[in-house]
């Protein structure tokens, strides 16, 4: 709060600038989001699939062998784990990618910053110096505060699939 109202009484323009590249970020940043959430479900769903094909392997075990029904339980139980490893994998690869996005943005637009008033409207750096460490601090509030979400929106699929099933 205090960055970004230090930030808009130096100069407002480029306060503004950044808060719009603020938004697109998290725009994007909610669109990964979601996708996490459903990956979650999905993950968790896979692995009480999983648990439930296994405790009717064990439950069953004298019928499935005396039928024959062995091997086709078996090969579901190969088939759900072989998809709740790929979405797990999906889930961690996702989530460990936003933090190196984030800052890579962060650096780009800080960047673009530098280039547009130092290059272009030739203002010594020194002016927008303190304006740039300011806004540099407000962009890794926001990147933290989302990547918090997006670390507690992996562990939520449970959840999720608990209260689908509830209703």
């Amino acid at each position: 709060g205090i960055y970004c109202a230090g930030s808009l009484v130096i100069n407002p323009e480029l306060t503004l600038i950044v808060f719009a590249a603020c938004i697109i970020l998290f725009c994007f940043l909610k669109r990964i989001s979601r996708y996490l959430q459903k990956l979650s479900a999905l993950v968790t769903q896979t692995n009480a699939d999983v648990q439930s094909l296994l405790i009717q392997k064990l439950n069953y075990f004298k019928y499935l062998k005396s039928t024959n029904s062995f091997t086709p339980v078996l090969n579901q139980v190969k088939e759900k784990t072989k998809l709740y490893k790929d979405l797990s994998f999906k889930t961690g690869v996702i989530s460990e990618m936003f933090q190196p996005i984030a800052e890579y943005f962060t650096l780009v637009v800080i960047l673009l910053i530098i280039g547009y008033y130092v290059g272009l409207q030739e203002t010594p750096i020194q002016e927008i110096f303190i304006l740039l460490l300011f806004l540099y601090r407000t962009l890794l509030r926001i990147l933290q505060l989302q990547s918090a979400w997006q670390r507690f929106s992996v562990f939520t699929g449970a959840v999720n699939v608990i209260h689908t099933e509830g209703q």
